[in-house]
């Protein structure tokens, strides 16, 4: 018998600002995916220098390729980190279209431990809303964050926890900051990917 393919994941975060939390996130989920039967095959990333060989620029003619990554893929996950939030309409309607996108596809979407809220407007939490709908599996990292998606309106919604939990302990400090830059060495790339 023929081993199952593992299924394909495009991960869609806040990964390439050179934020040592969403770059831990980002590591830990791809660092854990082979033993859930997955394969992170692209990585949004807001850094067009990024230097993992997965990552796909979210901005310009890289569009293109954005939209390749979610047909290549099984499954779109959007998180980890708080990214259900309404901080400006420009996060908020990325994901909303990606999530639409994928589903449109016919790919699975899932969210993956995050956090949710605030919002300041009806538009950030129709937004949120709806793409949480959007997503076929629906975890959190926190219970603030599930009373968020419950005031939604949104159903189906499982507490976990935040994924840079997963990281060996060795492995969950932060780097050290390399040459003065403020990117720490080896963020963004699991040692095993």
């Amino acid at each position: 018998m023929t081993p199952a393919r593992p299924r394909r994941v495009f991960l869609v975060g806040f990964y390439g600002v050179h934020n040592l939390g969403d770059e831990a996130i980002r590591q830990a989920i791809v660092a854990a995916a082979p033993g859930h039967g997955a394969d992170v095959i692209a990585v949004a990333s807001r850094d067009r220098d990024d230097p993992d060989p997965r990552a796909v620029p979210i901005r310009g003619l890289a569009l293109v390729r954005y939209l390749r990554a979610i047909v290549r893929a099984d499954r779109v996950v959007l998180g980890g980190g708080g990214i259900l939030k309404d901080e400006g309409p420009r996060i908020p309607l990325e994901l909303f279209t990606t999530a639409l996108v994928a589903r449109l596809l016919r790919r699975e979407v899932a969210l993956l431990a995050v956090g949710v809220g605030p919002f300041y407007t009806g538009l950030g939490r129709w937004l949120a809303g709806t793409t949480a709908r959007l997503a076929t599996v629906r975890t959190v990292r926190d219970a603030d964050s599930a009373k968020e998606l419950a005031a939604l309106r949104v159903t189906r919604v499982v507490l976990g926890a935040d994924p840079t939990f997963t990281l060996p302990r060795d492995r969950a400090s932060p780097p050290a900051d390399t040459a003065g830059t403020g990117v720490a060495a080896g963020t963004g790339v699991a040692d095993d990917a």
